[in-house]
């Protein structure tokens, strides 16, 4: 049999695909894809405590990493994941120095302006998501690189490779402060966000606005517009190097354009005469120890790990720790981990597109090659998730609302197509299976995939769904094993037991 077609897979698919969904919101059994899943909540089966962790630290369970966690107990696998240094990922790094030389180049090299060049920061991106054994250190770098979002175009996009090398890997696990830091000297962000026009001559208040309202205080958070303000006269003067300039595309202060005087940032006067790219670094110390700011972080970290709507006073713990740590990242993680409600928090969080590709990669064990993300690329490109390529600074937005609908479940089950053939064009995986039986078959990929038990209604579900395509009770030939279990695979991927994580 051929690769899986969208149109071959179709309506005996959404017919199950609906059934699956509706049991998990509030939607009625429908024969077509028409959910009410804008208020989604899963409800599925519970799965081990071990698994729920490493779906939600990870992006997607392998069995590998399962008996890992086994064997070591979930206190010291979140040690070890919080130190990624620890953790020899340097097969991986050779891969990525084979097929994306680009990452290691200087900036000089870098501005040389191959077209190609930037898409090879996604792709690595996307790779080290699906193989690197650091896995919460790239569930880190994800969020980060979101938080601190920087959209790749232009002269940019050759920065932001600069930018993911020395400003988020270093410091993702690292303290907020440094982050901050970093990311306010960074290029890429300063270009990005217009701080380069930003001179005593004619402020620019990009910077300085997101700064506030999206790297650090909140817009809840209590600064006024003329804080805005006086936040981008402190930062006059911070721009990058020219063409003109042996250091171009690095960060320089050029103290001609910055705007002399007392500046009052928060209710304190800055003013450093003699040294005035202090006044902008005055501004950073400010905000990365404000109150505001480890609770707008703390709030953020708590809807990534643990659900939409975190409650308050988990919000508060965390931005109590983030105070007392001075923002110490992996003690903000340790304590998120180790609180009840994330514990009782699985299933809650729907897996955005990138997640949902590197995960399928996963679960799959889909072998790495140069061209594989290129192949799932454009899947993400439909889904509205390609690393980098977020316009507005907020970065991708982690709520299910901003990506479930009935569209979107269409454009996802396709995904799970893509996945699944990818896999087949590598290995037959029916020849990974030994049972020869509809049940066998469903039971089996059941616990490879999905590592979780099916309710004994959804299980009934989907071997219906199989026999269409092959009897039951019987023991199937090799052509009609190779096609439920191409079917299967696809399906319990698209299921909102995949789905949610």
């Amino acid at each position: 049999m051929s690769a899986l077609s969208r149109r071959e897979f179709g309506v005996a698919t959404l017919t199950t695909l609906a059934l699956l969904f509706s049991r998990t919101s509030s939607a009625s059994s429908s024969s077509t894809i028409s959910f009410t899943t804008l208020s989604i909540v899963a409800n599925l089966d519970p799965a081990s405590d071990e698994f729920n962790l490493l779906n939600r630290i990870s992006f997607g369970v392998t069995d590998q990493e399962l008996n890992t966690i086994r064997a070591t107990g979930t206190s010291a696998y979140i040690e070890q994941q919080l130190d990624p240094l620890s953790i020899d990922d340097s097969q991986l790094d050779a891969t990525l120095s084979e097929y994306f030389p680009a990452l290691a180049l200087p900036i000089s090299k870098l501005l040389k302006r191959d077209k190609k060049i930037p898409s090879q920061l996604r792709y690595a991106t996307a790779f080290r998501a699906a193989y690197s054994r650091r896995q919460l250190n790239e569930v880190m770098v994800d969020f980060w690189s979101n938080h601190f979002n920087i959209y790749q175009q232009g002269l940019t996009g050759f920065l932001k490779i600069i930018d993911d090398r020395e400003v988020i890997r270093p410091h993702a696990m690292g303290y907020f402060k440094d982050l901050l830091f970093a990311s306010a000297h960074s290029p890429a962000m300063l270009l990005y966000l217009d701080n380069h026009k930003n001179t005593k001559q004619g402020g620019n208040e990009n910077y300085a606005r997101e700064l506030l309202e999206l790297h650090t205080l909140g817009v809840d958070g209590g600064y006024t517009q003329e804080d805005v303000i006086q936040v981008a006269y402190c930062l006059t003067g911070w721009t990058v190097a020219g063409k003109k300039s042996t250091h171009q595309g690095e960060f320089v202060f050029n103290s001609r354009r910055h705007k002399k005087g007392v500046k009052t940032v928060l209710g304190e006067a800055i003013h450093f005469p003699d040294d005035p790219i202090k006044e902008g670094e005055r501004v950073l110390e400010i905000l990365a120890n404000h109150p505001a700011t480890a609770r707008f972080i703390s709030k953020k970290l708590c809807r990534r790990f643990v659900s939409d709507t975190p409650s308050n006073t988990l919000i508060e713990h965390i931005a109590s720790v983030f105070i007392q740590t001075g923002g110490y990242i992996p003690d903000l993680l340790r304590a998120i981990f180790n609180s009840s409600e994330f514990r009782q928090s699985a299933d809650q969080k729907i897996r955005r597109p990138f997640e949902l590709m590197s995960s399928f990669i996963r679960s799959l064990q889909i072998s790495p090659y140069k061209n594989l993300i290129q192949k799932m690329n454009g899947m993400l490109t439909i889904l509205d998730q390609v690393p980098f390529r977020r316009l507005s600074p907020d970065g991708y937005p982690d709520k299910a609302e901003d990506w479930i609908n009935s569209n979107a479940l269409i454009n996802r089950w396709n995904f799970a197509i893509t996945a699944v053939n990818l896999k087949f064009k590598q290995k037959n995986m029916s020849r990974l299976i030994s049972a020869n039986t509809i049940e066998g078959i469903v039971d089996e990929l059941v616990d490879r995939l999905l590592f979780r038990p099916l309710s004994n209604v959804d299980r009934e579900t989907i071997i219906a769904f199989a026999q269409n395509y092959a009897p039951q009770n019987k023991t199937l030939k090799a052509k009609q094993k190779r096609n439920v279990t191409l079917r299967i695979s696809t399906l319990l991927l698209a299921s909102p037991y995949y789905q949610w994580r």
